[in-house]
C-alpha cells in the first residue's frame, strides 16, 4: 500500500488532551509547555503548525472565560488553534481521544496526559521519529519513572507504546479505527492500540530523547502510588487483553492471582 510509504514533508500537528477533574493551573502549565515545544519543532521545520484540543470528561466544565483566556494567550504565542469540548459524560481516555480525533484534519497527532510537562524538544524528537514512514507510533520517555518494559537501544523498537504521551500519524490512527473504547475505557487501551498498529505493518518506537515529566505521587518506599481505580482498571484491562487476543492460560493465571492476592478492587 503506497499510502503506508508516504508522509507529509512538513506535517501539521494536533495535540489532544483528555481532562478529568484537572486543575486549571495544570491546564495552563501544559499549554505553555506544548507551546514552547511546538515553537521549537516549527523553527526546525519539523511541523508546519500546532493546535491543541482539550476534551473534558469532568462533571463540570471549565468556565467559558478561562477557556477564552487560554485560547487567546495560546494563539498569540503561536498556536494555530486551541479548542475545548466538555463531553458532559465520562468517556474515559479511549473514548475521549476518539471523540477529539473525529473529523481532525491534522497530519500528526500527539496524545498526552494532562498531568505531564513536556521537554522543549519533545515534539521535535517525536516528529523526527515519525519521518520514517515505517513508524506507526513514536513514544516519549517518561521521567522520572519509565514503564518497566524493554526497547531496543539501537532502533528504539518496543512491544507497545504508553498512552501517557505518544505521537501517531492521523492516517494510521484512522486506519486502525482509533482506540477500542468498548473493551478498554481506561488502562490497556494503549497496549491494544499498539498491537493493532503493529499488526497493520508498522513499527512502534520508544524515543529516549523525547522526554516528558509525568507527575506520579510516591509511596514512602519511593515507588509510584497506585489509586484503587488504577488497580481496578489495569487488572480489568489485562483480562480484556487476554480475552481479545485469545490467551486463556494468562487469563486463568490473572484470575487466580487476583483471587489469592488481590485487594477489594
Amino acid at each position: 500500500d503506497d499510502s503506508m510509504l508516504r508522509a507529509p514533508a512538513v506535517p501539521s500537528l494536533r495535540v489532544q488532551v483528555v481532562l478529568w477533574n484537572t486543575a486549571l493551573d495544570q491546564v495552563w502549565r501544559l499549554m505553555w509547555g506544548l507551546v514552547a515545544a511546538g515553537q521549537r519543532a516549527t523553527q526546525e521545520g519539523l511541523i508546519s503548525s500546532i493546535e491543541i484540543a482539550f476534551g473534558d470528561c469532568s462533571e463540570t466544565a471549565l468556565p467559558a472565560g478561562d477557556i477564552q483566556d487560554l485560547k487567546e494567550h495560546g494563539i498569540r504565542a503561536g498556536l494555530a488553534e486551541l479548542a475545548y469540548e466538555h463531553f458532559d459524560q465520562n468517556l474515559g481516555h479511549a473514548g475521549g481521544q476518539n471523540r477529539l480525533a473525529g473529523g481532525c484534519a491534522a497530519d500528526m497527532l500527539i496524545l498526552i496526559n494532562p498531568d505531564t510537562y513536556p521537554n522543549p524538544t519533545m515534539i521535535m524528537e517525536l516528529a523526527k521519529a515519525l519521518r520514517d514512514p515505517r513508524t506507526g507510533i513514536a513514544e516519549a520517555r517518561q521521567i522520572p519513572f519509565e514503564h518497566p518494559k524493554a526497547y531496543d537501544p539501537g532502533t528504539g523498537e518496543t512491544s507497545w507504546a504508553s498512552g501517557c504521551c505518544l505521537a501517531i500519524p492521523r492516517r494510521v490512527f484512522e486506519q486502525v479505527d482509533g482506540f477500542s473504547s468498548a473493551y478498554f475505557p481506561m488502562h490497556c487501551d494503549d497496549v491494544d492500540l499498539s498491537w493493532r498498529v503493529k499488526a497493520a505493518g508498522y513499527r512502534l518506537v520508544h524515543v529516549p530523547a523525547a522526554t516528558v515529566f509525568h507527575h506520579k505521587p510516591l509511596e514512602i518506599s519511593g515507588y509510584p502510588a497506585t489509586s484503587p481505580a488504577e488497580v481496578y482498571h489495569s487488572t480489568l484491562g489485562r483480562m480484556m487483553l487476554c480475552v481479545r487476543y485469545a490467551n486463556p492460560q494468562l487469563l486463568r493465571e490473572t484470575i487466580e492471582y487476583v483471587e489469592g492476592h488481590g485487594s477489594e478492587e
